[in-house]
C-alpha cells in the first residue's frame, strides 16, 4: 500500500533551515519521518508549494545528509560499545585481583558491570532506533517526490 505524505510549503521559511538556507529544516524532516513510520509499501511525498523554486533535489539531498549522519552515529555507537566492554572487563579483572580489599573490589565490580550493561543498552535501544531510522530514510531517499503549485 502506498503512503502519500502531503507537505504544505507556504514560503521558503517553511522549507529551509533557519540557520542555513541550503538545508531542509530538521523540523520538516522529522515531520516526514513521523508520518511514515508504520509504512510497508511505497512512499510518495507531495510538496504543495506557493513558491516557484524547485525543491525536490534539495529535499532528497537533505535526506541523504540525515542518512549519512545516522551512519556516523551507528559507527560511533559501535566504537563506544567496544570501549565500554573492554574497560568493563578490565574493571572486573581488577576487582578479582583486589580480593582482600572489600570496598575497592566492590567498586570495580559494580563499575565493570555498569559499563558492560551500558554496552547492552546501546545495542538494544539506540542501535535499534538508529537502524529503523536509517531504513526509513533510505526508503524516503528513493521515494517519489511530487511538487504541486498551489495558489
Amino acid at each position: 500500500m502506498e503512503k502519500v505524505i502531503d507537505v504544505d510549503i507556504m514560503d521558503l521559511d517553511d522549507f529551509f533551515s533557519k540557520y542555513n538556507k541550503e538545508l531542509v529544516s530538521l523540523e520538516l524532516i522529522k515531520f516526514i519521518l513521523d508520518n511514515c513510520k508504520e509504512v510497508d509499501g511505497d512512499i510518495t511525498i507531495v510538496l504543495n508549494k506557493k513558491i516557484d523554486k524547485p525543491l525536490e533535489d534539495i529535499l532528497r539531498n537533505s535526506l541523504k545528509m540525515e542518512y549519512n549522519l545516522m551512519i556516523k552515529e551507528h559507527f560511533n555507537n559501535n566504537k563506544m560499545q567496544v570501549i565500554y566492554f573492554l574497560v568493563g572487563i578490565i574493571m572486573l579483572v581488577i576487582s578479582r585481583i583486589l580480593n582482600d580489599r572489600a570496598i575497592p573490589q566492590e567498586l570495580f565490580l559494580i563499575g565493570g558491570w555498569v559499563l558492560i550493561w551500558q554496552t547492552v543498552e546501546i545495542e538494544f535501544f539506540r542501535d535499534i532506533d538508529n537502524k529503523r531510522k536509517r531504513k526509513l530514510l533510505k526508503k524516503l531517499i528513493n521515494s517519489k517526490i511530487i511538487e504541486k503549485k498551489i495558489k
